[in-house]
């Protein structure tokens, strides 16, 4: 099976530069996302995933309760777990905080307040769409654009030939990727990871990667086409100089095809 819950929760790196614990800081970023009904990803130390909606956040009483989006089993594990990490995404920033105190009540999860939160700027500056400018293959050969014209990802076991698709890259940084689903799929949910991959840069330069859903954005309709966003883990040194070193050089090129 390629693909499964995630065996850790996803803890980013943090440090006192991305900590926030004004107490007005913390709850105008839990108000925010309240306002724009962001769907976050919990999960347990355990592997418990669940999708949901902050809805409401009460100072005075310092709790917060979730709407799931999930299966109920999911919702029930996770009310019986000591504690949960929550990652959100706001435009071109990144939340995590942790929660304790979980429970289930009126079919919503409930927390207590977090006391921190931490903000990751998102790395768009490092980010690229992954359009071909069309003198690519041209400057650099090897680094021809496959198919559609960009990276594609390749997944499923490849024993089993039956199982393997790829999917359109819409845009890569080294540190996570954009992806076109043609339709809502269940095994790529938030919070779903993917041990193993294959990101084809091009044909003849493919790297392996695992990866984690984080985000999942319907593009035309609930039964249309999704663009999910995924996070690398776990990718080795020479796996990273490769795609680096890559979209230097796409960048490069898209450079000068602007003028």
């Amino acid at each position: 099976m390629m693909l499964t819950a995630p065996a850790t929760a996803p803890r980013e790196r943090a440090t006192s530069e991305h900590r926030i614990a004004a107490d007005l800081a913390v709850r105008a970023h839990l108000v925010e996302l309240i306002g724009q009904g962001v769907a976050v990803t919990l999960v347990t130390p355990s592997g418990t995933t669940l999708s949901a909606r902050l809805i409401h956040e009460d100072t005075t009483a310092r709790e917060l309760r979730f709407e799931p989006l999930g299966d109920a089993a999911a919702l029930h594990r996770l009310g019986e777990a000591e504690e949960a990490v929550v990652v959100a995404y706001l435009a071109s920033i990144k939340l995590q905080f942790d929660l304790i105190g979980l429970r289930v009540c009126d079919g919503e999860l409930v927390a207590c307040y977090p006391r921190e939160l931490f903000r990751f700027q998102r790395r768009n500056a490092f980010r690229v769409r992954t359009e071909p400018p069309p003198q690519l293959a041209a400057k650099f050969g090897q680094l021809q654009p496959i198919l559609t014209g960009g990276p594609e990802l390749l997944l499923g076991d490849p024993a089993v030939p039956a199982s393997r698709r790829r999917l359109r890259v819409l845009d890569l940084s080294h540190g996570g990727l954009s992806l076109l689903l043609p339709a809502p799929d269940p095994t790529l949910a938030l919070g779903t990871r993917i041990p193993a991959a294959s990101l084809e840069l091009t044909p003849s330069l493919p790297i392996h990667i695992a990866l984690r859903v984080v985000r999942s954005e319907a593009l035309s309709g609930p039964d249309g086409p999704r663009r999910l966003g995924c996070e690398m883990e776990g990718l080795s040194g020479v796996a990273a100089r490769t795609l680096q070193r890559w979209i230097d050089e796409w960048q490069v090129q898209a450079k000068v095809m602007a003028g």
